[in-house]
Parts: C-alpha cells; structure tokens; sequence
C-alpha cells in the first residue's frame, strides 16, 4: 500500500537562502506514519515544467507491538491479517527507481 500526503513547505520551515532545513523531514516523515507500523518514507521535490522529480530524503522506521507491562509482543491476529494484506513490497530498477517486486 502506498500513501501519498502533499504539503506545501512553509517560509518558517526554509532558511534565508529558501532551502528546507533537514530536520524538517523528520517531521514530513511523521505525518504518513499512521497507516501500517513497519514504514519508509521518501520526500520527493514534485515535477515543474522544467524539472523532474527530485528526492530529497529518505526513511524507515519499524515500530513494535508491547503488552501492559511494555514487553515486545506479537500483534494480534485481527490487525496483523489486514496490515499484512495491504503491504507492497518495492525494490529499485536499475535507474534507482522504486518498483514494485512481483
């Protein structure tokens, strides 16, 4: 599963020569996290008239399942099943672009 989140980066998240400063991404990469709990992240530059798209970042986080006493547990059965069948496994191409893997 793919999720696409478009922003449009704000003057306070650039600094004087119009550049975002990094730790911005981190914040970007946050507002896709909430639909699986194994996720990676890409910020892409969108394609203008004159430019292609441009990544600017990449990132992975992996998250875990704990009980009431914080301990690392399976995830039950009823959120693993849907999560599993939503997941697309990609790779890249020979050209550094993301497909997906049959």
């Amino acid at each position: 599963m793919s999720i696409v989140t478009e922003l449009r980066v704000r003057y306070a998240e650039t600094d004087q020569m119009g550049v975002v400063y990094y730790a911005n991404y981190l914040v970007w990469f946050e507002l896709g996290r909430g639909s699986l709990l194994k996720f990676a992240y890409r910020v892409i530059r969108a394609s203008t008239a004159r430019e292609l798209q441009q990544v600017l970042a990449e990132g992975e986080t992996v998250h875990i399942v704990c009980d009431a006493s914080m301990q690392k547990c399976l995830m039950p059965e009823r959120y693993a099943a849907p999560i599993r069948s939503a997941i697309r496994v990609m790779d890249r191409d020979e050209q550094g672009e993301m497909v997906e893997q049959e």
